[in-house]
């Protein structure tokens, strides 16, 4: 089985480099749906293809944890936080959760996929569970955190949400 790969996962900054790779990959052969080939791809469906769709943050309310949600789930502990920020940003700050991990973008898919073993020996905590509800996926804006919530649909974390205002909105929720 095969699939036409949409955005390749790599390491990017700027909207104008994931166009790029969107219409290079649209123009790439298929590849095999097996193994780490099918983490390397987003497949949305035909309509979202070229009308921009993709750039678009998720914000149905069932996906989406709000700012005060956040504060509440971070102060009893009930939230896995999944930053997807690049390192240098989240050298900026990052939201006080204890179980946290900062996993950029370009790898997460790899990193999801990885055994709990290996997941625990590079990034220093327990892997989280697909079945889990308190997985929390949060980046700058809420661009980013779509993507790595569509990538864990995709890979099984149903219960999975994301933080739609990011660092940016956390950070001046808390500027009091």
């Amino acid at each position: 089985m095969y699939c036409r790969p949409i955005l390749l996962l790599t390491m990017f900054r700027s909207s104008q480099f994931v166009l790029a790779k969107l219409l290079a990959a649209n123009t790439a052969k298929p590849i095999p749906k097996t193994g780490v080939n099918a983490c390397l791809a987003i497949r949305l469906n035909s309509s979202a293809q070229f009308t921009g769709e993709w750039l678009k943050a998720e914000t149905r309310p069932e996906h989406v944890v709000e700012t005060q949600e956040m504060k509440d789930r971070i102060k009893n502990d009930k939230i896995f936080l999944i930053d997807v920020r690049e390192p240098d940003e989240v050298a900026m700050g990052r939201v006080p959760a204890k179980k946290y991990v900062n996993i950029p973008i370009g790898v997460l898919f790899q990193s999801l996929a990885l055994s709990d073993n290996e997941f625990k020996k590079q990034y220093g905590v327990d892997k989280p569970d697909p079945s889990d509800t308190e997985i929390v996926f949060m980046c700058l804006a809420g661009i980013r955190s779509t993507w790595a919530f569509q990538i864990a649909k995709q890979m099984g974390y149903m219960g999975s949400k994301h933080y739609l205002d990011g660092w940016m909105g956390w950070e001046e929720s808390n500027s009091d």
